[in-house]
This record gives structure tokens, C-alpha cells and sequence, in this order.
């Protein structure tokens, strides 16, 4: 991926603005909800441009991209690296349990299916951590589910849940093993990305959750190469 050779050579002023609420990243087609505390749903869409395939994303502030210019989100990177129309749904706070500014996961999917992606990248949450594991299978099957119903052709991809710098906690582990299950009943994809800013507290923001840009770029190539590995190709 070129991006992460040549990101520490040009330093384009406007990654120092601050972003607030809705944003497009018109250049990459990414676009991607607000991160505050309104529980509103996400920006519309774009409308898919050229012969790039549409690939959406659901997901938490993580995925997201929180504290860093939209830029610098991974689903964006990676977009823009693979020659995606990426869509960013996510949002602050979700998980397939987890309410978050824009709700839960399932709350993202009429948005995700009007877009009509070929692929659907969807990771686990630390903000599921709390959740009772019953109820949590039973949203992450349901929610795969209406995904796969909605999107029969489109290949759904479900991600680990990734964690700071630091040794994550096992229940992180049953997290991602249960999107695993949920992800194999509807004839999806689930790929292990390991922990990709493990080690590197300088990869991590001062909240000790989000990540710098050089986090989210880990992310990215964590990300790319477990869907190259895959064979997975929109």
C-alpha cells in the first residue's frame, strides 16, 4: 500500500482541521456520521462514482475514525489504497448491542443497503464488552442476518475486535469469536486482524482508546492484508 510509504513525506496542511459533525471525503468517495452525542443517523451517501466498487463499513468510533481528520480513518485509507467508493457508517459508541450516536449496528443497515455494496466490512466492539453474551449472539445473528437477507450477492466480512497497545481482555477474545459464528451462519467472511497498535503507545491517543493517524494506518494494512490473504476482492 502505498499511502503508509509515502504518508511521512507529505503532510498536507489540512489534516490539521478540525472536522465536526457529518463528512465526505469526496476525493476517495468516503463518507462517514457524526461522532458527537446526537443520535442522529449517518450522511447520506455519495452516489457511487465511476467503476469503483462500493464497499460499506460498519463499526464503532474505531472504525470511525474519532480524534483524527476523516482523512485519516482506516476505512478511508484503505479506500483510497485499494481504489474503493468506501462509506463509512460508523459511528461513536456502537456495537451490535452497544448503543451509539447513531445507534447500534443494526441501525446502520438500511443506509449501508441503499448504497448497494458489493462488500460489507463490519468489525466486533470493546463496546459490546458489557453485554450480556446471550443477548449479544442473538443481535450479532440477527443483524448478520438482515445484512445477508438485504445483500444476498455481497460479500459480509466480520473483523476481531482490536484493542490499545496494551494486552486486551479475554472477553474481547469471546467477542470476536461470537461475530466469527454469527458471520459463518450467513455464509460470510470473518478474519482475524490481530491487534495491530499492540505494543505501540504512541499509536494510541491520551483517552488510552483511539488511535493516531499512525494507529488507524496499522489498522489499515492489518485490514488489507488479512483481505489479500482471504483472497477477498470486491
Amino acid at each position: 500500500m502505498t499511502r503508509f510509504r509515502r504518508a511521512r513525506a507529505v503532510i498536507p496542511a489540512i489534516l490539521a482541521l478540525v472536522l465536526v459533525g457529518c463528512a465526505s471525503l469526496t476525493g476517495s468517495g468516503v463518507s462517514r456520521g457524526a461522532p458527537g452525542g446526537a443520535a442522529s443517523a449517518p450522511a447520506p451517501a455519495p452516489s457511487p462514482t465511476g467503476a469503483r466498487p462500493v464497499v460499506a463499513f460498519l463499526g464503532d468510533s474505531l472504525t470511525f475514525g474519532l480524534l483524527v481528520p476523516t482523512s485519516e480513518a482506516w476505512p478511508v485509507t484503505l479506500s483510497t489504497e485499494e481504489d474503493w467508493n468506501g462509506l463509512n457508517f460508523s459511528c461513536s459508541g456502537a456495537g451490535f448491542v452497544a448503543p451509539g450516536a447513531c445507534g447500534t449496528y443494526d441501525d446502520m443497515i438500511d443506509a449501508a443497503v441503499a448504497v448497494d455494496p458489493v462488500l460489507v466490512i463490519v468489525p466486533a466492539s470493546s463496546n459490546d464488552l458489557r453485554a450480556d453474551q446471550a443477548t449479544l449472539k442473538a443481535r450479532m445473528s440477527g443483524t448478520m442476518q438482515r445484512l445477508r437477507a438485504a445483500l444476498p450477492h455481497a460479500t459480509i466480512v466480520g473483523l476481531s475486535a482490536i484493542w490499545n497497545d496494551r494486552a486486551a481482555p479475554a472477553r474481547l477474545t469471546e467477542i470476536s469469536n461470537d461475530l466469527e459464528a454469527a458471520v459463518a451462519s450467513i455464509g460470510g467472511e470473518y478474519l482475524d486482524i490481530g491487534e495491530p497498535v499492540s505494543g505501540h503507545p504512541e499509536w494510541v491517543q491520551l483517552d488510552t482508546v483511539h488511535y493516531t493517524r499512525d494507529g488507524y494506518d496499522a489498522v489499515a494494512r492489518a485490514v488489507g492484508a488479512a483481505l489479500t490473504d482471504a483472497g477477498i476482492r470486491p
